[in-house]
């Protein structure tokens, strides 16, 4: 049987499966204009005109604003928090030089320009959101726990003491050079994430 003979007998997408790539095309969608255009400017109108899809279909799928932004941070969380255990497995299983450590970390953290601007923008967008809105914090929090948890292992791999304590401190760091890169204020551009998370380093191994 030929490649295209076998493709015509596959068997159409279910009803459940178009639902749910119609779904998932409205939260993705959601997530590029948070990036690009920050969250007020999530409506139904707005996120059917960047997924391609009618009007009717987002509010079918999704009653009210609030959920859309729900869904689509419980989406980016949890990719987010698989990305972030995974390497915080890789960062116990090694025994990486401080210079190394950063530079590993530096290149997960902003992989691409692109990837950057989608994750970190819309993280941001949504940490000042959740401040106001108490349905969006879970997700946040699981986030957050998760970005901890991986301070916390790459502190204990480079000998810093204390690293459970010193952990929310490296996050709150990294986070506020992140912020400051993406704003392009406050920190050399010329200088890498790495360089940046070796100086954090080294002061949070300092007893």
């Amino acid at each position: 049987m030929s490649p295209g003979q076998a493709a015509r007998r596959r068997a159409p997408r279910t009803r459940a499966e178009q639902r749910a790539e119609r779904r998932r095309a409205i939260i993705d969608a959601a997530l590029r204009i948070i990036a690009s255009r920050g969250l007020p400017e999530v409506t139904h109108r707005t996120v059917a005109r960047e997924a391609g899809v009618p009007l009717a279909a987002t509010t079918y799928y999704f009653a009210s604003k609030n959920e859309i932004l729900s869904e689509a941070l419980e989406s980016l969380a949890a990719v987010e928090v698989e990305r972030l255990e995974a390497l915080t497995a890789t960062v116990a299983a090694a025994t990486p030089s401080r210079a190394e450590l950063a530079g590993a970390l530096g290149e997960a953290l902003i992989p691409e320009p692109a990837d950057a601007e989608r994750i970190w923008l819309a993280q941001f967008e949504i940490y000042v959101e959740a401040a106001r809105n108490p349905a969006l914090r879970p997700a946040v929090l699981r986030w957050r726990e998760a970005f901890v948890e991986l301070a916390a292992s790459a502190l204990r791999a480079i000998g810093a003491p204390d690293p459970e304590r010193r952990a929310p401190i490296a996050v709150a760091a990294i986070n506020g050079i992140l912020l400051d890169r993406l704003r392009g204020v406050g920190t050399d551009p010329e200088r890498t994430m790495a360089e940046h998370l070796d100086d954090l380093f080294v002061l949070l191994l300092a007893e």
